[in-house]
């Protein structure tokens, strides 16, 4: 996202690109290169991968770009890893299993609301901070609403079946969805009804750093997030423990 003092939040796509320096092209210069940068150097033949700058400014001023495009690569990758087929082992996805969500706003006149996912943090499949926007299907706002306006605790939503989280909240965005209303966030509360949704827009899809590379922050880092109608705010969550 950018955005500029009185100039509206605009998003912006970025494509990052790979490439490798071949040994076979380049001779001792890779194996210099990779000194350079305290890479190991004990497979000498070995190419030396690296990010593209194909969508940046020629011109840079600085080079801390490099450190956060790597960041932002690095979730990339962690966060696609639990979409891969877990049939080749646990350690390459996540497990089916049942999620919920926060009922962030009160249903709109447009349909919409923001669900915000709680994560389990001693279950690999939920260490995760989703945040993504929703519509309810026309013929289950009404009850939705009069749910919402009798509940005296906060709403949740949770999965009617097993579903790995990355395919439920980013594959097929137009595929209908059913999730099971509660009051309350115990797991044994019962449902109060069924409601189809479609996934309107994610704004956040992120997994947690393992403890032994997370920090915890000097300063709290909050993630902020709306539209046109409405604005919130949370906090970054890591797996610090």
């Amino acid at each position: 996202f950018l955005a500029s003092v009185g100039e509206d939040t605009k998003r912006v796509k970025m494509f990052l690109t790979t490439s490798k320096l071949e040994y076979s092209n380049y001779g001792k210069s890779v194996q210099q290169l990779k000194e350079r940068l305290n890479l190991p150097t004990e497979n000498t033949h070995d190419a030396l991968g690296f990010l593209r700058n194909t969508c940046m400014e020629p011109y840079q001023a600085s080079e801390a770009y490099v450190e956060v495009l790597g960041d932002l690569f690095r979730k990339t990758v962690l966060t696609c890893i639990g979409a891969l087929d877990t049939s080749y082992g646990e350690e390459y996805g996540d497990a089916l299993d049942y999620h919920t969500f926060t009922v962030v706003n009160n249903l709109r006149k447009d349909g919409k609301i923001f669900l915000d996912f709680v994560p389990t943090f001693t279950k690999k499949q939920s260490q995760y901070q989703a945040i993504f926007r929703v519509k309810i299907l026309p013929q289950d706002q009404e009850t939705f609403r009069e749910i919402q306006s009798k509940a005296s605790e906060p709403l949740f939503m949770r999965t009617t079946e097993k579903v790995n989280l990355f395919h439920f909240v980013k594959n097929n965005l137009d595929a209908t969805r059913t999730m099971a209303l509660y009051q309350g966030a115990k797991t044994s509360n019962t449902c109060l009804a069924s409601i189809g949704l479609h996934i309107d827009e994610v704004w956040r899809m992120e997994r947690f750093e393992s403890p032994q590379y997370a920090e915890y922050n000097e300063l709290q880092k909050y993630f902020l997030y709306g539209d046109e109608e409405e604005a919130f705010h949370v906090t970054c969550r890591h797996q610090t423990t």
